[in-house]
């Protein structure tokens, strides 16, 4: 319906032409960037596994978020979690900020 009254007026026809490349090169952008974060991320992901050091303080960084949340890493090749001492302190705390 939309095409076949723009071929009648080739004007409204070579603008919406323009309308539809400009969207699948803004896509296409998008999708580009998208894709180079991800590699960006699996490369990250890959150095930190292959650096110990780097592994080490990853690990710590991921202990000091679950103490946060009242939680403690219990196996670290698991990733096996049990609840800490305090996390009814913990959950009381996330309780106030979301009332």
């Amino acid at each position: 319906m939309i095409v076949r009254s723009m071929t009648q007026d080739s004007n409204n026809l070579i603008s919406f032409l323009g309308y539809l490349v400009i969207n699948i090169l803004i896509i296409r952008n998008k999708l580009t960037k998208f894709t180079q974060h991800v590699n960006d991320e699996v490369y990250t992901m890959q150095l930190i596994r292959s650096n110990h050091e780097a592994r080490k303080r990853m690990v710590k960084s991921y202990e000091l978020m679950l103490d946060f949340y009242g939680m403690t890493l219990i196996d670290e090749k698991t990733g096996h979690l049990q609840l800490a001492n305090n996390w009814r302190k913990r959950q009381e705390n996330m309780n106030k900020l979301n009332s």
